[in-house]
């Protein structure tokens, strides 16, 4: 059975980037916390307490005039626990680096059907009967 951790990670960054706005200006319209710490939390170095990541939603909110879900700022992230051995021999390095794939005019978005990962089972191509 495999072991997965579970990460939160804040993508206050992202959310900063696509309403053009800069950690500064929120830094300017947050209430409650300080400046340094929307720094540090805009670039990835510090995750802010829910009361902060409250009052950073507010503040967003009234620059935005838009209402911020935890979604927006927030992601969780899955990745596998790997034993030692297991960690070796991904960072061995044993299989080549490989070139980049030529797809010619193809567009490999469209080639085949889309598959999904279902746990127990594997690959399953969507839409296929089981």
């Amino acid at each position: 059975m495999s072991r997965y951790s579970l990460e939160v990670k804040v993508k206050l960054r992202d959310y900063l980037s696509s309403h053009n706005l800069s950690a500064y200006k929120l830094a300017k319209a947050v209430e409650g916390v300080g400046a340094d710490s929307i720094y540090a939390y805009s670039a990835g170095r510090k995750k802010p307490s829910l009361e902060a990541l409250g009052q950073i939603a507010a503040a967003l909110s009234s620059l935005t005039g838009q209402k911020v879900e935890p979604g927006e700022l927030l992601e969780f992230v899955s990745t596998p626990v790997m034993d030692e051995e297991t960690r070796a021999w991904m960072d061995a390095g044993l299989a080549p680096a490989l070139e980049p794939y030529d797809w010619g005019n193809t567009n490999p978005n469209r080639i085949g059907k889309p598959v999904k990962y279902v746990p127990g089972v594997g690959l399953v191509v969507e839409g296929a009967k089981r």
